[in-house]
C-alpha cells in the first residue's frame, strides 16, 4: 500500500508543478475523474486520490470510479484521473459505459413494484434479532416484538435511471398496514404512509443510503435530529424512500387498520425515510441499529423480489423502563 500511495501522491504533486504550463482543459469528453463534468481539475484529482485512500466517500466524485464501475476507486482509476488532467479531454481515458437497467415495456421508467409485506411466524420469531420482517425494540433487548403483519402492500414507483443508474423512487399511493404487539395479547399497532418526494434507487450502487435518528431522553424531548444519505456508498439496488408517516397507539384486538382515523389517533404525519441500508436510532441512552437489503433493478417488477426496508422511530414507555429505540423492518419475501 505504501508503494501505491506513493505513486499517486508523487503523480499529483508532479502535475501541480507544471500546472501553469498547461492550458485549461475543455469539457468535450467525460473523463475518468471529471467530478463536475467541466473537465478534470487538480481538485478533481485530489478527490479521486482521497477516495482511493478512504478519506472521502465515492459520492464526492462518482466519476472517479470510471474504469471498472464497481463502487470503489482503485489505484489505476486514481492514476487515470491524474492522467486525464495532464492530457486533456481529447486524449483522456473516458468513463466506461455503465449498465443501465431496461425499463419495463410499456411503462415509464422501471415501473410499479407491489411490495407485499411478509409476516414472520409467531411466536417463533418473538425475540429474534434476525427475522426479516419485525418490530425491533430496545424494550425487548433489540429483538422482534411483533407478529401477524398485514400485507399492505407498499406500491413503489421507480422512474427511469439516469446515466449513473439512479432512478426516482416514491410511494405510488397511500399504504396502510399493521401488526400485533405483543402477539399474545393481539393489540394492534397501525401505520399509514403517504407519498413524499426525494427518494431514489441507485441501480448501480455508489450512493450512501444509511439513516441516523437521534433524540434526547424523556417523555417530552425537543425535536429529534434525523439524517439521511449517511455512511459509505451502498451496493447496487440501494434505495431511500421518503414518506409521511403516522403511527397509532395500540388499538383493540382485531382492529382493521384501514378503518382507523389516523389524524385523530396518531396526530400530524412525520416526514421520514425508509432505507435498504443501515438505520440507527438513539433515544437517550438506548441505541439500536438494523440493516435492510438492496433491491435488484433487473427484477424490479417481479413479485416477492429481493429487498428489505427499515425505518427508525422512538418512544417512551414506563413499562419498558422509559426511553425506547425502535426499528421497523419490512421484507418483500421470505428467504
Amino acid at each position: 500500500m505504501r508503494r501505491s500511495i506513493g505513486r499517486i501522491v508523487l503523480g499529483v504533486f508532479g502535475i501541480a508543478g507544471v500546472a501553469g504550463l498547461l492550458a485549461a482543459p475543455e469539457a468535450v469528453a467525460v473523463c475518468v475523474g471529471d467530478c463536475g463534468s467541466d473537465g478534470v481539475t487538480l481538485r478533481d484529482v485530489q478527490r479521486s486520490v482521497n477516495i482511493f485512500l478512504g478519506a472521502l466517500d465515492l459520492s464526492a466524485c462518482p466519476e472517479a470510479d470510471g474504469l471498472v464501475p464497481d463502487g470503489t476507486v482503485s489505484e489505476g482509476e486514481a492514476l487515470a484521473a491524474a492522467q486525464s488532467y495532464v492530457v486533456g479531454p481529447e486524449r483522456c481515458q473516458q468513463i466506461a459505459a455503465r449498465p443501465t437497467p431496461t425499463a419495463t415495456p410499456g411503462v415509464e421508467g422501471l415501473g410499479l413494484r407491489e411490495f407485499t409485506i411478509w409476516s414472520p411466524p409467531v411466536p417463533a420469531s418473538i425475540g429474534s434479532k434476525t427475522v426479516r420482517t419485525g418490530f425491533f425494540t430496545t424494550g425487548l433487548a433489540g429483538g422482534n416484538a411483533a407478529g401477524n403483519f398485514t400485507v399492505g402492500p407498499l406500491k413503489l414507483r421507480a422512474g427511469a435511471p439516469d446515466a449513473n443508474g439512479v432512478a426516482s423512487l416514491t410511494l405510488a399511493e397511500t399504504a396502510i398496514f399493521g401488526y400485533a404487539i405483543p402477539p399474545a395479547q393481539n393489540q394492534v399497532l397501525c401505520w399509514r404512509l403517504e407519498p413524499a418526494e426525494g427518494g431514489f434507487i441507485a441501480c448501480n450502487g455508489g450512493r450512501p443510503v444509511d439513516t441516523i435518528l437521534t433524540e434526547q431522553g424523556g417523555a417530552t424531548p425537543p425535536p429529534a435530529d434525523f439524517r439521511t444519505e449517511q455512511g459509505n456508498p451502498g451496493p447496487a439496488g440501494s434505495a431511500l424512500l421518503w414518506v409521511r408517516r403516522q403511527i397509532t397507539d395500540t388499538q383493540p384486538p382485531g382492529t382493521d387498520c384501514t378503518t382507523v382515523d389516523f389524524d385523530q389517533a396518531a396526530g400530524p404525519p412525520v416526514l421520514t425515510a425508509f432505507t435498504t441500508g443501515t438505520a440507527s436510532v438513539t433515544k437517550g441512552s438506548k441505541q439500536l441499529t438494523m440493516s435492510g437489503e438492496p433491491f435488484d433493478c433487473s427484477q424490479w417488477t417481479v413479485s416477492d423480489g429481493p429487498g428489505m426496508l427499515v425505518n427508525t422511530f422512538t418512544g417512551f414507555d414506563t413499562r419498558a423502563g422509559g426511553d425506547v429505540a425502535n426499528v421497523l423492518r419490512l421484507a418483500d419475501r421470505q428467504p
